[in-house]
Order: structure tokens, then sequence, then C-alpha cells
């Protein structure tokens, strides 16, 4: 899989109608997985981080890191952060054999992680993702971020494939699904989990798989967030 790193713009808690903060600190993240749909409770991930920091001398500060993770494994938890980028740089990402991954800058080639470790997924399942990733509590609100080649919210993944018995798939030739993101409205006792979603109100929507002969394979599908700022709170 391939993609353009997005840029951070604007203030992180920004939402429509809200009220900004201008000290709030945001994430948001773009990555390859493999595994992680139960019963498999590992998956691992290779992609980038969009991080904004705020401090009172400096203001924001943004940065754009590579990472391999292998997420749910106990002997070792956390993301693997590496280099360092500027945002519009082209990324290439790869997961396979159950533990491995490997990101790569194609904009320098020399700059690129490779390690495979941890405990194997299932292999079962795959995915190509943006998120804010609920375990970063220091960073509360979702990055706002903007691609200037088609002037929204968005990020397009091209090439998502997956090699089934030796040879490549594009996704729209094996099975899937989309998942989009919503607000949720009604929380359980614990307010950690979501018992009714605002369905009219996607945080997210998910465009069809499109061909796009500049690549091999030969599909792509853009993510496009709608709302931005902290997540609701029971």
């Amino acid at each position: 899989m391939d993609y353009y790193v997005p840029c951070i713009t604007g203030i992180p808690s920004d939402p429509p109608g809200g009220t900004p903060d201008p000290g709030g600190t945001a994430v948001m993240s773009a990555w390859i997985g493999l595994g992680g749909v139960d019963p498999d409770p590992y998956l691992i991930q290779a992609g980038t981080v969009d991080f904004q920091n705020w401090d009172k001398v400096h203001g924001y500060q943004n940065q754009y890191i590579a990472f391999l993770e292998n997420a749910g494994d106990p002997t070792d938890f956390g993301p693997h952060y590496f280099f360092t980028m500027s945002c519009n740089t082209h990324i290439f990402a790869k997961v396979w054999a159950g533990h491995c991954m490997f990101v790569q800058n194609i904009d320098n080639r020399g700059q690129y992680a490779e390690q495979c470790f941890g405990h194997n997924t299932s292999g079962l399942s795959g995915e190509a993702v943006s998120e804010r990733s609920k375990d970063t509590f220091d960073y509360p609100y979702f990055t706002r971020f903007f691609d200037s080649s088609s002037s929204t919210y968005s990020i397009t993944f091209h090439g998502v494939a997956i090699t089934d018995n030796g040879h490549y798939d594009a996704m729209y030739q094996v099975p899937h699904n989309k998942n989009q993101a919503y607000p949720c409205t009604t929380y359980d006792q614990t307010g950690q989990k979501c018992m009714q979603y605002d369905m009219a109100h996607p945080f997210a929507t998910v465009g069809d798989i499109e061909l796009d002969p500049n690549e091999s394979p030969n599909d792509k599908y853009t993510v496009t967030w709608q709302y931005y700022g902290p997540p609701k709170q029971p």
C-alpha cells in the first residue's frame, strides 16, 4: 500500500459550531494492518502518525513519524517509532508472515524500517485505516489534516492488496467491507463501551474502491473526515 502523509492544518480542536481550544494537542495515524478481527487478539501495523503538540513557549509543533506495532502482544506492546518526515511524503507500507512489518519513505528510499517480532496474527483479515488511537490519552483531539490535491480533509490509500497463495489480489477482488466512524450518543455504566451511535452524522465517510491505472494492484479508496474535535464523552 502507498499513500501521501496528510498535512496538519489549523488548530486541532475546532469542530463546526464549537469553541476552539488553542492549547489542544492532537493525533491521527494512517496504517495498513493484518489480523485484529475477533477472535484474533493480535494485529500488526505499519504506517505513519501525525502529532500536533503545543506548549506556551513554542506554540504548535507538528511532527510526522513512521511506526511499526504488533498490537495485542503482551511481550512487546506499544508502537516502535522510527524516522521523521515532512507532510506530503510518499509512504509505502507492508505487513506479512503474521508478525513482519515494513514502512519506507518512497521519496528517500534510504529511510525505512523493518521488523519481525511478537506473536503471529491469524492472517485471516487485513485493513487500511486512518484513525485517532483511543490509547493516546495525551492527545484528546483528532488532528485536522488536509489533502491539497483534492481540497478535502481526506487521505487516499493506493494499491491496497492482499497476498493469497503466492499472488497479489487487489482489495476489490476479495471479500471486503468498509467501516465508518460515528459519534457515540449513549455509553454503558462504565463509560467505556458505546451502546448507541448517531448514524446520521458520521465523523468520517469511506469512499468506494476505485480502479487506479497508475498503481499495481490498480485500486484506491479515500477516507474523508467530516468533523474534528474531542471524542464525545459520556
